[in-house]
């Protein structure tokens, strides 16, 4: 009994992590415009992997599709070096940029990060350079919302389905003051945070399971 209420905490608590969503009220009187007219954008590429000395000891953050979470991007799992920026046709984005995936199937076509750090970038994906006009966390916030957007426009010209970077371009942003913006994305991080202390409960509650279990069982 003891042990199922620990794991009725536990379902409860994933229950949370896996189903909640930002929910952002659209107000009718928004302009709603394309992403094209708001942002500038850059393109990546992967440096050749038969050159070891363009990622060998590499010091410059690569982004890929894996280290887009939804969310801020503090680091990347790979990083290039200075003569791969040389060489090929990779630049620097500023921070503030916002990535969205455009490759891999389902499960990862609009997927968004937002850079916290300046970094380089992959060709699977759209940078959007930051401007004055739209917070980065509210561009990020409503394309994490609108994530079932992509299945109705991806593709299957490869093996998985995939949106192109105009697919990207096309999408319709509505754009409240950006007073207005930062006061949702307020609210939004407010709920991220509590949504997060689920996970530390659920670990906390595993490790309550296991020292029940340990204790019937006269483990020390």
């Amino acid at each position: 009994a003891e042990i199922e209420g620990y794991q009725k905490v536990i379902n409860g608590a994933r229950a949370v992590l896996d189903h909640y969503r930002p929910h952002i009220p659209i107000h009718p009187d928004w302009p709603v415009e394309p992403l094209s007219s708001l942002f500038s954008t850059r393109s990546g590429t992967t440096p050749p992997r038969s050159r070891t000395d363009y990622f060998k000891d590499g010091t410059i953050p690569w982004v890929k599709t894996l280290d887009l979470r939804d969310g801020p991007i503090r680091s990347t799992e790979e990083k290039i070096t200075q003569q791969a920026l040389d060489d090929t046709h990779l630049s620097i984005l500023p921070v503030g940029t916002v990535l969205v995936a455009m490759y891999g199937g389902f499960n990862q076509i609009g997927r968004t990060g937002v850079l916290e750090i300046e970094a380089t970038h992959n060709q699977a994906m759209t940078a959007l350079l930051p401007t004055s006009s739209v917070s980065a966390y509210f561009l990020n916030a409503i394309l994490v919302a609108a994530k079932d957007h992509w299945k109705i426009v991806a593709n299957s010209t490869r093996k998985d389905p995939n949106i192109t970077k105009t697919d990207v371009l096309n999408f319709r942003l509505p754009l409240p003051p950006l007073a207005t913006q930062q006061a949702i994305v307020a609210e939004i991080e407010a709920e991220q945070a509590l949504v997060a202390a689920n996970r530390e409960l659920v670990d906390r509650f595993e490790t309550k399971i296991q020292a029940t279990l340990a204790r019937v069982w006269g483990e020390t």
